[in-house]
């Protein structure tokens, strides 16, 4: 896929290549530090009580919004 979409650069699509890349790597090296940063808050059951509700209020929203065409 990379190099299907990298080919629409033309002479650049190499540089292209190298900035998707560099963005994965930097994307996946954040999550893998930001999950390790958060770990003792995520430990609580209190704190996967709030997510849940939020995630469940998202949801609703979103329902509510094709429901009504909103």
């Amino acid at each position: 896929m990379l190099g299907t979409v990298t080919n629409h650069f033309g002479p650049d699509r190499w540089w292209a290549a190298l900035g998707a890349t560099a963005a994965s790597v930097i994307w996946f090296a954040g999550l893998g530090l930001g999950a390790r940063a958060l770990s003792g808050l995520l430990a609580s059951p209190r704190t996967w009580r709030v997510i849940d509700a939020l995630v469940g209020v998202i949801m609703l929203l979103v329902a509510w919004h094709l429901a009504t065409g909103a």
